[in-house]
């Protein structure tokens, strides 16, 4: 009998499940769910991973909550201290850090993650995408809406999402060469989320702040 994989998962089931099998299979894989009143148990040949349309879609829609949810807790943390709640900040943050947690185990039950040169040109592809076609879209509607602030925000990060796509094209090229990218210091504005490679400048390019609002980055 091939090795098998075991992963305990905890769940609580109602009394009335009690103890059944359920097989799901393929030429390559059989799952065995194994349940009883306090959890269940997957064992899970080694082979092809056992993914339905909708687990998929589940998945990603969880990494895209998790991950939201990540930037809006620390968002609540910083006006948290703003207005002088220390402890509730830190219930925040480590709040925020537990979704970063779940939002990397769903992208690695999609198998989301792949060799450097692969993730390099999926970010490539969809920085592209975004100052190409979402934002552009975004900032006509803003435009037609007569929304400022989401005109501001759409047109900052269509501007910082083109340096983006340059920056992954430039290191795209070396990774296929066998290479690290070579970098100087990365800066990142603090206002419009524009990137710059070496020294920053007296004015931001994109938001018109002085360079005091560019932070090292590593």
């Amino acid at each position: 009998m091939p090795a098998v994989e075991l992963r305990p998962l905890h769940y609580n089931l109602a009394d009335s499940m009690n103890y059944c099998y359920n097989l799901v299979g393929s030429q390559s894989t059989i799952l065995i769910i194994e349940t009883d009143r306090t959890g269940f148990q997957l064992i899970l040949k080694k082979g092809k991973k056992i993914m339905s349309d909708q687990t998929s879609k589940n998945l990603k829609e969880a990494f895209a909550g998790e991950s939201q949810a990540n930037r809006t807790y620390l968002a609540f943390a910083m006006k948290a201290e703003e207005e002088g709640f220390s402890n509730l900040a830190r219930l925040f943050r480590a709040v925020a850090e537990s979704e970063t947690i779940h939002a990397l185990n769903h992208l690695k039950a999609l198998d989301g993650i792949g060799s450097s040169l692969e993730n390099v040109e999926s970010a490539l592809k969809g920085e592209t995408d975004e100052f190409t076609g979402m934002y552009p879209m975004f900032i006509d509607q803003a435009k037609r809406d007569a929304n400022n602030d989401a005109f501001k925000s759409f047109f900052w990060a269509q501007e910082a999402e083109r340096v983006h796509a340059e920056l992954y094209q430039k290191a795209a090229d070396s990774i296929k060469q066998g290479k690290d990218v070579a970098l100087g210091e990365l800066y990142v504005c603090e206002v419009c989320g524009n990137t710059v490679e070496g020294t920053p400048p007296d004015k931001c390019p994109i938001c018109g702040e002085p360079g005091e609002k560019y932070s090292l980055r590593r």
